[in-house]
């Protein structure tokens, strides 16, 4: 009898074991734990102020640092800030959201934005429906955030310019003409959102 008990105690230990490494192992893939990366606790205080500007404080809150990694880990601090900014700014951290232009998901992708974003980073193009998936939409969104900043050389305004208003309002602003006042609008509520977030590492100082 005392025998069976050892053999029976040894199985728990293990299976416990197993299932604790299981569970470690999964929190750091869906969560990124916020200390292994410098300036993640400035991108997940940004996510926390902004969720409450937009009036998302309760238990379905989105898992932000689950978020930040479908953007990539080798994203910076300011990639991420301003990714987050374009999704206070496009849906209100709503990850239903459906625009007239059938835009879907948190970062509002298209269809014409996600066939962009799957050739920039080499991804499968996934069906609109798929959009709603939160972790889905800012893997496709950051994708295209990305390639745009790329081809603006950094710059953001620019950048912003082209994910709310295509090349068209581009073409206008690079050549000193008035864009839309949508898009212009659109530009000034993102950099508004990028600096709550930068003034929370200021008042920390």
């Amino acid at each position: 009898m005392s025998q069976y008990l050892g053999i029976t105690n040894w199985v728990s230990i293990k299976i416990s074991s197993i299932a604790a490494v299981f569970i470690f192992s999964t929190s750091i893939a869906e969560g990124q734990l916020l200390d292994e990366e410098p300036g993640r606790d400035q991108v997940h205080a940004c996510g926390i102020r902004l969720l409450k500007e937009a009036g998302k404080t309760g238990p379905e809150t989105i898992k932000l640092p689950a978020l930040y990694s479908r953007a990539s880990t080798d994203k910076d601090t300011q990639f991420l800030v301003h990714m987050l900014a374009v999704i206070y700014v496009e849906s209100a951290f709503n990850k239903l959201a459906k625009s007239p232009a059938e835009a879907h998901g948190l970062m509002q992708m298209t269809q014409i934005a996600v066939t962009d974003a799957s050739r920039h980073c080499n991804i499968r193009p996934v069906s609109m429906n798929n959009l709603f998936d939160s972790y889905t939409n800012v893997k496709y969104g950051t994708c295209y955030l990305s390639k745009l900043l790329e081809q603006m050389e950094g710059d953001w305004d620019r950048a912003l310019i082209t994910y709310n208003g295509g090349y068209a309002q581009l073409q206008k602003y690079d050549r000193g003409e008035t864009i839309a006042a949508e898009t212009a609008n659109y530009v000034l509520k993102v950099k508004r959102a990028v600096k709550i977030c930068n003034n929370l590492v200021d008042s920390d100082e």
